[in-house]
């Protein structure tokens, strides 16, 4: 009655991996009835994205008698993806042979989004949405390291508003921040994804224009930088 009425998931397999027992609580998580998932390896969960569990590490660990802790990025019946933290262990009978194993989750979604909304608000500027001086700072360390080694440019441009205080004090803060807005997503379709446009603070916007192969070829992608402030906003 604990395990069936546990707040976690609680699932137990055989040797290979099929599925003997869910309790309630995996159902109400992951959307399937019992009776759907007996005789399933675990893995019908998965997300299929890459680099989330190294399965490889988590057997070696349980055929060692080791038990195992991670997180898992798993597809609820519905399609919607969830992430749960697990921990796995080997069920041993009065003998110490290992016969089943017992896998105890806890659904961690909410705070995954919580912790990716932190990252993003310390990474981000929160107006426009663009990378902050910390963000960029770190892509432009990794973007020099790079260009060492493949023997390329990198450039930054920084860009600076003139008049946009008249903009603040005739119609509003309110209209000055759309503005900004407005040049940010202009600045992002000027340049390639690879790029990072930032706001470096006020009416202050930076540049960073990785694998650049001369010099000659920046006086192109300017232009078209600076083509965005000609049309009306």
């Amino acid at each position: 009655l604990a395990v069936e009425q546990s707040p976690t998931s609680v699932v137990i397999t055989d040797l290979e991996g099929k599925i003997e027992y869910v309790n309630a609580h995996f159902t109400e998580v992951s959307g399937y009835e019992a009776a759907e998932v007996l005789g399933q390896n675990p893995r019908m969960l998965s997300s299929g994205k890459d680099n989330v569990v190294d399965y490889q590490q988590l057997w070696s660990h349980l055929l060692a008698g080791e038990e195992w802790q991670g997180e898992f990025l798993n597809k609820h019946k519905s399609g919607r993806l969830f992430w749960e933290r697990a921990l796995i262990s080997p069920l041993r009978d009065d003998q110490g042979q290992i016969t089943h194993y017992v896998g105890i989750k806890e659904d961690i979604t909410s705070q995954k989004h919580y912790e990716r909304e932190l990252e993003y608000q310390a990474t981000h500027d929160a107006l426009t949405g663009l990378a902050n001086r910390a963000l960029l700072k770190d892509r432009l360390e990794q973007a020099i390291h790079y260009a060492q080694r493949s023997k390329r440019i990198v450039a930054v441009a920084l860009l600076d508003l003139d008049r946009f205080k008249v903009i603040n004090d005739t119609l509003g803060h309110a209209s000055g921040d759309e503005l900004l807005c407005q040049i940010a997503e202009r600045l992002k379709q000027a340049v390639r994804e690879t790029d990072t446009v930032a706001r470096f603070g006020g009416d202050e916007f930076m540049v960073l224009l990785t694998e650049v192969a001369a010099a000659r070829d920046l006086r192109q992608v300017m232009e078209k930088i600076l083509g965005i402030f000609s049309q009306p906003y």
